[in-house]
């Protein structure tokens, strides 16, 4: 008479998802949009851009870089090349002698992370924004940074990231998800509570990065969660930015192959979380995706699991819809919501398998093994 225990832990586990959906909603419209304001003043920035065999993206995001609004003596941009093994070069040759400064990793160096904490050491001031190589950045995004940054006397600030392209169904499914993840993590700083972030767009204080470990310098991915752990644990403050003018934009996964080799990247730095409140959220959305797998397979043989199945999955659609509506509105992609149905069904696979494979095995990145 195991059937009631299971189906009374399936709802202890359904409900614990939706509470953990409910906070994030709430978080994410507690927290107000902010605009740039001349009354707000400016301050010193360097600008750290790791790359590895980004010369098809560097001249943009230079370029975006170098045409920020913002005073040209009051920031600079350090560009750490790790190892790239294309005709990098020739970008910066376009350059001229711009306000750019560019080193190299040593051959005992390589990663990103080594990148960052070189860029670090190179850079003349206290504050630190992080950006991609494959990002573009919009004319207002330093001075929006810096604005709230200063305005909230933060530690860490993090900002939103778009897809830009990806137009085909693979596309809109995947900017569908991307756009869940970073409406998540702004929903949990806006809760207090802070769990991870994009290191495509954030801005923090040099004193916090250059700490033994900021970085878990030994786990090949995560330089900007586990920077986030780092300020957390040392009881920094953490905000995210929410506005349109500092968003960030990148390029989605060409192909399936792609979005799985990243996807379990990011999740295979999960077993080296230290903070509380990362691994429950890990542990309840990963619970949630198992039993509604469960639950379906187990209703091909009872018609009782086979309905609890169709409640929880009708009860957990309603409440991420709830969650999406607000965001999808703020970043103007309201029609994305057709494809919430099919994301529905294929996330509840998608978490399952990349939480399982992500956490044994190898992964690629950039031409390596890691």
């Amino acid at each position: 008479m195991l059937i009631f225990p299971v189906i009374i832990l399936s709802l202890i586990i359904a409900l614990c998802y939706y509470l953990l959906v409910v906070f994030l909603t709430y978080g994410w419209l507690n927290t107000k949009t902010f605009s740039v304001s001349e009354k707000i003043p400016l301050e010193k920035i360097s600008i750290l851009l790791p790359f590895r065999n980004e010369a098809k993206n560097l001249e943009n995001v230079i370029k975006d870089l170098l045409n920020q609004d913002y005073p040209s003596d009051l920031f600079e941009i350090i560009a750490i090349n790790d190892h790239s093994e294309d005709d990098f070069i020739k970008v910066f040759e376009k350059f001229g002698g711009k306000k750019i400064k560019l080193i190299n990793l040593s051959e005992e160096e390589s990663g990103k992370k080594q990148a960052i904490i070189k860029g670090l050491k190179a850079s003349n001031f206290s504050t630190i924004a992080s950006v991609d190589a494959d990002c573009r950045y919009t004319k207002k995004w330093l001075k929006t940074m810096v604005q709230f940054q200063i305005q909230m006397n933060a530690d860490l600030v993090f900002a939103p990231v778009d897809f830009y392209g990806g137009s085909s169904f693979f596309g809109k499914l995947q900017n569908l998800e991307f756009l869940s993840l970073i409406g998540s993590g702004a929903g949990a700083a806006g809760i207090g509570n802070p769990i991870f972030c994009n290191g495509a767009n954030l801005i923090y204080k040099k004193e916090f990065a250059e700490n033994k470990n900021s970085f878990q310098e030994s786990i090949p991915s995560g330089d900007d969660v586990f920077l986030l752990q780092s300020i957390k644990k040392k009881k920094g403050k953490i905000n995210f930015l929410k506005s349109f003018e500092a968003i960030s934009y990148t390029k989605p996964p060409n192909n399936l192959k792609e979005f799985v080799t990243q996807r379990k990247r990011w999740s295979s730095k999960a077993k080296n979380y230290k903070d509380s409140d990362s691994i429950l959220v890990s542990i309840i959305v990963f619970l949630n995706s198992f039993l509604l797998i469960s639950l379906s397979i187990a209703g091909i043989f009872s018609e009782l699991f086979l309905n609890v199945f169709i409640l929880l999955f009708v009860l957990k659609s309603l409440v991420d819809l709830i969650f999406f509506i607000p965001v999808l509105t703020f970043f103007k992609k309201q029609k994305l919501l057709i494809w919430f149905i099919p994301l529905q069904i294929l996330y509840i696979i998608y978490v399952v398998f990349i939480g399982l494979f992500g956490t044994f095995g190898k992964n690629r990145w950039k031409g390596r093994t890691v």
